[in-house]
């Protein structure tokens, strides 16, 4: 029944069912999608069913988003500050801390680059970093960039830690 009614679409319509996944007993998933086929006056003479097992796949997916979840949630409940930002210094997560700490929204850290943070007497190390990042695709331990807060100018310590690039934050 699950698995006929993309066909039944396909047949109604004469449209293309993109792939639908649908579980099969036993667990497997297979996306299916289904062809009309039409004769020289474009009715539906038939339909072209293509089956294809994803389980591994979903599962996959599966595990990777709920491996994101648990490290969201770590990262979110984390008392230093953990952020993320591209080569170009531009942000792509930063947690609840950094928030509280920075001054910034969310909204706002969107619109600011890493090196806004940095306090304009580290601002050649921390360029120099950036570009250190970006030809060996990694920093070694124990380099570290003084950051600042814009809003409130305490300093803090901040390491990059990964090439993508992470990065973890402590007053």
């Amino acid at each position: 029944p699950q698995v006929a009614e993309p066909l039944r679409r396909c047949v109604a319509t004469g449209r293309y069912c993109a792939g639908e996944d649908l579980e099969w007993p036993g667990g497997r998933i297979h996306q299916v999608q289904v062809t009309p086929m039409v004769d020289s006056g474009g009715r539906v003479i038939g339909c072209v069913r293509v089956a294809r097992d994803v389980t591994a796949a979903r599962h996959a997916a599966d595990r990777v988003a709920q491996s994101e979840r648990r490290y969201r949630e770590l990262a979110e409940g984390a008392s230093d500050v953990i952020y993320m930002h591209d080569l170009a210094g531009n942000f792509l997560y930063v947690n609840r801390r950094a928030v509280e700490l920075f001054g910034y929204s969310r909204h706002e850290f969107a619109r600011l680059r890493f090196l806004d943070l940095v306090a304009p007497e580290a601002a050649a190390q921390a360029r120099e970093q950036l570009l250190q990042i970006g030809q060996r695709n990694l920093l070694a331990p124990g380099d570290i960039s003084q950051g600042h807060r814009p809003r409130g100018a305490a300093p803090c310590q901040v390491g990059h830690r990964h090439h993508g690039v992470s990065s973890l934050g402590a007053e």
